[in-house]
């Protein structure tokens, strides 16, 4: 009993110390009490919970359910075995993909995730928010995604005769030129089902391009510009603009249309050095293509030799709605083989010849080609600035918008109903405003008429001009 007593008197404990069942004072003395920091002001207060509520979310190994578990190792392991939506339920897949990497393959990600949230990030961290333009691709982030990857990739593809390592947007690390080509060869087949819009600035390489259109098969709209990016002081001209073996390639892929680009649509081929031998490689296939509706051929090399060629889609089989061909060296000439093909067309909605050399001749035979179809040109945009229009063209146009009770359209013929028509940077004078302003009395369909920079108009015609801007917006007005 003594060395129990003495014992616990060294412990400092009472009845009970010795038994199995402490008593509750025991208890009290055995352990410290704890100074808690107390915080000097409300925003101390704040830091503190934030910290404690942060400790709070980090992952206890101890205490993470099943599920948790199945999901974080499901996720360290979807690149070599992903996982579809089929296989787990909506909440645990929507779980998976919020902790997905954003540096996942591409084409791993095509075929398995379908949530916008990660592709959304994936847009953010690639791209910025700046550049995040979702509008333009379909309000889509994974749309957004595959299209600008593909861009990317496709200008920074090497060429074939290319033997070095390189680096490539979404490939890991440098790899030889060939390996580059297959894996954005791979990718671009991957990424077929989101890939519907194309606009490539910069192509340096210059690819089969009827290969590259076949991987695509739901591709609506190309525009394609090749070129160098970055080169500074070091250009070389024949780096720019297309070649031959892209004409060629590409006029292969119009004409078998079906295989290659059964919804191609809009074709945009701008500065890029087309001149007219290139023209006629590309009609080849333009002529045996019905998918095309929208044609760009502007800033760069035609003449009157490519006017005549283009002229020949604008037959009465026609299926052209939109026809550019600006910034080019069209001259009177080829105005008046397009003023042919216009006489029998009925599908062109919209016609652009700016910065040509059409002079007033020119001009007027393009307009009487309008003014002639027999079946009603469906023309509502026309733009002829920057082409030296004169009066004789000014008093065509004239007649068109009159309409019908100008007497100047034949029996059975009906006038186009322009709603948009561009006449600046030409040489009109005010007697040209006047005669505008007259045919405008009776018109309820133009809604604009640009006459800037028509130096020969002067003062003199000024009240002609405020005439027509009340004439154009009361048609506004009245069409709403």
């Amino acid at each position: 009993k003594k060395t129990v007593s003495t014992m616990t008197m060294r412990l400092g404990i009472s009845v009970g110390g010795m038994t199995s069942t402490a008593s509750m004072s025991d208890q009290i003395k055995r352990y410290k009490l704890r100074d808690l920091p107390q915080p000097s002001s409300a925003q101390d207060a704040l830091n503190m919970r934030m910290n404690e509520s942060a400790n709070k979310t980090e992952t206890n190994p101890a205490r993470e359910s099943l599920e948790d578990k199945c999901i974080r190792v499901v996720v360290e392991n979807f690149a070599e075995r992903p996982v579809d939506e089929g296989s787990c339920s909506a909440e645990q897949m929507k779980a998976i993909t919020s902790q997905l990497p954003v540096d996942l393959n591409p084409a791993i990600g095509a075929l398995h995730v379908f949530d916008e949230g990660y592709w959304k990030r994936c847009c953010i961290a690639r791209l910025g928010w700046a550049k995040c333009d979702l509008m333009a691709h379909g309000q889509i982030w994974k749309q957004l995604f595959f299209e600008t990857l593909a861009q990317e990739q496709l200008e920074c593809l090497p060429d074939e005769d290319l033997d070095e390592e390189v680096d490539v947007v979404g490939i890991v690390g440098k790899v030889h030129a060939s390996v580059a080509r297959t894996k954005v060869m791979q990718s671009l087949e991957a990424s077929q089902d989101y890939v519907f819009t194309m606009t490539i600035k910069e192509l340096n390489s210059h690819p089969p391009v009827d290969r590259v259109l076949t991987l695509l098969p739901n591709l609506a709209k190309l525009d394609l510009t090749y070129g160098v990016k970055k080169c500074g002081m070091a250009t070389v001209r024949s780096a720019f603009g297309m070649t031959g073996y892209d004409a060629t390639t590409l006029s292969r892929a119009l004409s078998n249309a079906a295989k290659c680009c059964p919804n191609l649509t809009s074709l945009t081929l701008k500065a890029n050095r087309i001149d007219d031998n290139l023209m006629r490689i590309l009609m080849d296939g333009l002529l045996r293509n019905d998918t095309v509706t929208e044609l760009d051929v502007s800033h760069n090399r035609l003449t009157n030799g490519g006017a005549k060629l283009i002229s020949k889609l604008l037959g009465p089989n026609s299926v052209l709605t939109a026809l550019n061909i600006s910034d080019n060296q069209i001259r009177t000439d080829g105005g008046r083989y397009l003023g042919r093909g216009l006489r029998k067309n009925d599908s062109l909605l919209e016609l652009n010849l700016r910065l040509n050399l059409l002079k007033d001749e020119g001009a007027y035979m393009l307009v009487e080609g309008i003014r002639s179809n027999a079946s009603g040109s469906a023309l509502t945009r026309l733009n002829l600035s920057g082409n030296s229009v004169g009066s004789k063209t000014v008093q065509s146009l004239a007649a068109i918008l009159g309409g019908g009770d100008s007497g100047s359209f034949g029996e059975g013929m009906s006038a186009p109903e322009l709603s948009s028509l561009d006449l600046s940077c030409n040489d009109l004078d005010a007697k040209d405003v006047e005669c505008l302003e007259l045919s405008l009395s009776n018109n309820r369909s133009l809604k604009s008429l640009d006459l800037r920079g028509n130096d020969y108009i002067g003062p003199e015609g000024n009240a002609a001009i405020e005439s027509i801007a009340e004439l154009l917006k009361a048609t506004e007005l009245a069409s709403r």
